[in-house]
């Protein structure tokens, strides 16, 4: 479920970094509003967890794709937060406690680390009482619900972690590529995270790993083949697609996943 709903709230890892950035591009506001960028997403997540979680299943799916559309449509459009197609620039390097992240191998330790410390609170959360209740809440919502709990509350709260998870994904990415487009959180995104979460396997934090790292690892893998760039990306798509085939046939709960899809 919490990987469901992260693939889900993509989109507002870009609202809340847009917002800002684009607030004061001369001053390193991002550095400075960094604990509450979670927090804002919260916000966010509320609006619309509320209404999208109310379906299942593939109209789940389906809301969220419609989510990841509307959004990408707003941040073209929305000139006064995102800056429309021209994105936002001249964002700072980042910092931590005062000192300056300028290399790329010191980024890539400080991405690492901070993504494992995502994942170590997310094994935190399943391991926990609350973690039983989610695994229930996923295998039938109609017992949990006459059971007493509020499975909608249940879900919306899911939904807030998944957002603030995804604001921290949102804040790597542009600290890392040091400007922000809309093009970035449009609903290609949504669907890679949807392939990295079928290919790697739900319910599983190695499987969180693996799904991400197959998929960035073919394009890269292919740049040593001495084929043309414009066959090497059609080539890209050739091969997600037949690996989405044969998870799919062979492998329904992912490559590490411990729960199969149905």
């Amino acid at each position: 479920m919490l990987g469901y709903c992260r693939s889900a709230t993509l989109p507002l890892s870009g609202l809340g970094l847009c917002k800002r950035h684009r607030a004061d591009q001369s001053r390193s506001l991002i550095a400075r509003r960094r604990p509450g960028l979670a927090c804002n997403h919260r916000r966010h997540a509320i609006v619309v967890g509320l209404p999208t979680l109310r379906l299942s299943g593939d109209c789940f799916i389906l809301g969220t794709l419609g989510l990841s559309i509307i959004a990408s449509t707003v941040f073209q459009n929305w000139v006064d937060v995102t800056n429309g197609p021209f994105g936002i620039y001249g964002i700072p390097k980042p910092s931590i406690m005062g000192l300056q992240i300028s290399s790329p191998i010191g980024f890539c330790i400080a991405a690492i680390s901070v993504t494992a410390l995502v994942l170590l609170l997310k094994h935190m959360l399943v391991s926990s009482p609350y973690g039983i209740t989610l695994r229930a809440v996923r295998a039938d919502d109609l017992v949990v619900g006459a059971l007493g709990k509020s499975v909608t509350t249940i879900r919306v709260v899911v939904f807030i972690i998944a957002s603030a998870m995804a604001s921290i994904a949102g804040l790597l990415t542009t600290y890392h590529l040091r400007f922000i487009d809309p093009s970035l959180f449009g609903i290609d995104l949504t669907i890679f995270a949807w392939a990295a979460l079928f290919i790697g396997g739900c319910a599983s934090i190695v499987g969180n790993i693996i799904g991400p790292f197959v998929l960035f690892g073919i394009p890269e893998a292919l740049r040593f083949s001495g084929l043309d760039g414009a066959l090497v990306a059609h080539l890209r798509d050739v091969l997600y697609g037949g690996l989405l085939i044969l998870v799919t046939m062979f492998r329904p709960q992912g490559i590490a996943g411990t729960y199969r899809f149905r």
